[in-house]
């Protein structure tokens, strides 16, 4: 570790989705044995759900002014900052520093940006210790997608797993040294689940896909997008859902569950194919709130039966639902040491990069495993 930063092993991983149902804290800690191999445990997590306020400002940025985005942008970092403070003082922890990868409001990597909000000085101003932020600007300014960035702490944390799928706001997997965005996920289906209810924040268990039936007319429909002809390396983002996806769900001859149902179906298909392309084979890890999605989850499991991949069922909960978190965790203690922590056989990127803005604490000071953020 780079002499520095001496004493920090552990920090509070923070993530929020472009699904917006909640910020994810998770306190990690990190060691490197003598073999460069990566210990790490989960020591407390929690997701703070996020006010139907801010729910309602984030959705409605990207329409907004600019002098809008540059106060929201702010006032979402004292808005994490106060969370974490509290999530901090509430566990007695003692972070060496906080990673929060911030919430996404643009994502066009092929325009040459990317944009993800809760800034980075104002968020520390709430701390006495480091704040790693901006993890996908200098990706996307090296060529590549800027996403996914996971793929690079999944190898380090879970070497003896070699599939990955996360069901997030977007669906991606990873195999091996390579890893892409393959489909909208919780994004739509919560979307959905608000239509049929506007106080459901999603379908809670898949009850309401359960109830459904799925429209060949739909599916055929949502099958032949034609950004899912495109290559890896590939990213998602809130744009294109509401642009290209909403459009399509959007059909009220159908039932919301049948539309439920069907984007289910189609979130398998496309998961399943995209494995069978890559001739992956053997156990998946599943995580994200989809994996909790039991009509989606038997979907797949149905799916991946016909091309040999089997779900890992042994999987402590909080990886299930805190592997993001602690893998910004794990990227933001990889920022502070000065090591890259982006792969460009992932991203398509020029090459690999040392990514994330460091923040320091406006206490000074750097020794902050002895005192409490």
């Amino acid at each position: 570790m780079n002499s520095k930063y001496p004493q920090i092993t552990e920090g509070v991983g923070v993530m929020s989705g472009t699904s917006l149902d909640g910020l994810d804290l998770a306190h990690c800690r990190f060691e490197e044995n003598s073999e460069g191999q990566v210990i790490w445990e989960i020591v407390c997590a929690e997701t703070i759900p996020l006010p139907d306020s801010w729910k309602k400002r984030l959705s409605r940025l990207p329409e907004s002014n600019a002098a809008t985005f540059a106060r929201t942008d702010v006032e979402l970092g004292h808005f994490i900052g106060e969370q974490v403070a509290e999530f901090v003082q509430d566990h007695q922890l003692s972070p060496g520093f906080v990673a929060s990868h911030g919430q996404t409001v643009f994502h066009q990597p092929d325009q040459g940006f990317t944009s993800q909000i809760g800034d980075g000085e104002t968020l520390g101003s709430h701390l006495s210790c480091p704040v790693v932020s901006n993890f996908r600007n200098k990706d996307v300014a090296l060529g590549g997608q800027g996403a996914p960035l996971v793929p690079c702490a999944e190898r380090a944390l879970f070497p003896e797993i070699q599939l990955f799928l996360n069901l997030g706001g977007i669906a991606n997997i990873s195999i091996g040294d390579s890893a892409f965005d393959v489909c909208v996920c919780n994004m739509a289906l919560n979307w959905l689940a608000s239509r049929s209810e506007p106080s459901l924040d999603y379908d809670a268990n898949g009850q309401l896909a359960e109830k459904g039936a799925v429209s060949q007319d739909l599916l055929e429909g949502l099958e032949s997008i034609e950004w899912y002809q495109t290559p890896p390396p590939r990213s998602l983002g809130a744009e294109w859902f509401e642009e290209q996806l909403r459009p399509i769900l959007n059909d009220p001859s159908l039932s919301i569950e049948n539309r439920l149902a069907t984007y289910c179906r189609h979130i398998a298909l496309r998961v399943r194919d995209s494995l069978k392309a890559s001739e992956a084979a053997g156990e998946i890890l599943i995580t994200g709130g989809g994996a909790h999605n039991l009509h989606l989850f038997n979907e797949l499991k149905h799916e991946f039966a016909s091309i040999g991949v089997v779900v890992q069922v042994e999987v402590d909960r909080q990886v299930i639902d805190f592997k993001e978190a602690l893998s910004f965790a794990y990227l933001g203690w990889l920022t502070l040491q000065g090591k890259f922590n982006t792969m460009p056989s992932v991203t398509g990127a020029r090459r690999a990069a040392v990514s994330g803005s460091i923040h320091l604490p406006s206490g000074g000071g750097f020794h902050l495993s002895k005192s409490p953020a």
